[in-house]
């Protein structure tokens, strides 16, 4: 029964990407930077309810007063990238790995939407992507999505958090959200293609005000987002 509910769920999920993907590609051409964001919102949506997954969501008004900030999520499935675009608030955009960006189609929506590059080639190229993703936030307003772990969870289990991405805000000097995921590892992990159909709780934690931010080193902002992260999917 699981073998057939996760094909069942992979072939509706299909013919979503196949309605929804021509339709990210056209609003990223053709809309605004706000309306790309409230486009990718919508589409995202859709496309989660055709793999047959609901996203409940906790504490959105108090992510929605900070502005332009720097979300920073947990990651253990492909399904963190679809929750998060769809239920975000205000103009946000993403890192993701500079390989993906040669990718068909993906890579066009990748870098039509704004998506900052990571450059993994030498420490110096790598720091240059963040200081890309701070402009993102001071000189265009958009607020920032990076997953610190920087791969997904084989276990489900928090990963260690790179330091090199907690720059990002120290450089932009803007708060930092963290934000909890619940259920994506049960809907599909990285150790099997079979996929659950379910529900994905998006908890938004209690921001990292600027100052406090600017204040904390790299090492020490790590740990406190990872603490307040863990507690949110405890």
């Amino acid at each position: 029964m699981k073998v057939f509910v996760s094909a069942l769920a992979w072939f509706s999920g299909l013919i979503g990407l196949a309605i929804c993907m021509p339709l990210l590609l056209l609003n990223a051409f053709f809309a605004s930077p706000q309306g790309i964001s409230n486009g990718s919102r919508l589409l995202m949506r859709v496309l989660i309810a055709f793999f047959f997954v609901r996203v409940t969501v906790s504490n959105l008004e108090t992510a929605r007063r900070q502005g332009p900030c720097v979300f920073m999520a947990n990651h253990a499935s492909f399904f963190d990238h679809f929750a998060l675009a769809a239920y975000l608030p205000g103009m946000h955009r993403g890192m993701e790995a500079g390989e993906h960006f040669s990718w068909p189609i993906w890579g066009t929506f990748l870098r039509k939407t704004g998506f900052v590059a990571v450059d993994r080639s030498s420490a110096a190229a790598s720091m240059r992507s963040m200081k890309l993703a701070a402009a993102k936030i001071t000189d265009e307003g958009a607020s920032m999505l990076i997953l610190p772990e920087g791969t997904r969870s084989r276990d489900g289990k928090l990963l260690p958090f790179n330091r090199l991405p907690f720059s990002v805000p120290r450089t932009a000097r803007c708060p930092l959200v963290p934000v909890g995921l619940k259920g994506p590892f049960r809907i599909k992990n990285k150790n099997s293609w079979l996929l659950r159909p379910g529900r994905i709780e998006m908890i938004f934690g209690e921001p990292i005000p600027a100052d406090e931010v600017e204040r904390l080193s790299a090492k020490e902002l790590a740990a406190l987002t990872r603490a307040r992260i863990a507690a949110l999917i405890a």
